[in-house]
């Protein structure tokens, strides 16, 4: 669970930097540069072994561009499946 919460930060930074507005509260509440968009939520701990391919699934479909290599290769190469 650990590294659910370190991971989950890593993105929470690069979605600011890529524009997202994030409120935190129970969840991260993420809504996007795009406000035709909906907004978000993210739990502070996972549901399941898939939360985090999940969360990157759900957040591509917000306009959320994953950099690549560094940490958050691994996500990349989870999602492209």
């Amino acid at each position: 669970m650990a590294d659910y919460r370190k991971d989950v930060k890593i993105i929470l930074k690069e979605l600011e930097r890529q524009g997202f507005r994030i409120r935190e509260g129970r969840h991260y509440v993420i809504y996007p540069p795009d406000r035709t968009k909906h907004c978000f939520a993210v739990p502070r701990s996972p549901s399941d072994w898939r939360g985090m391919k999940n969360l990157i699934r759900d957040l591509k479909s917000l306009g959320f561009i994953p950099p690549p290599g560094g940490e958050l290769e691994l996500m990349n190469i989870l999602c492209a499946q």
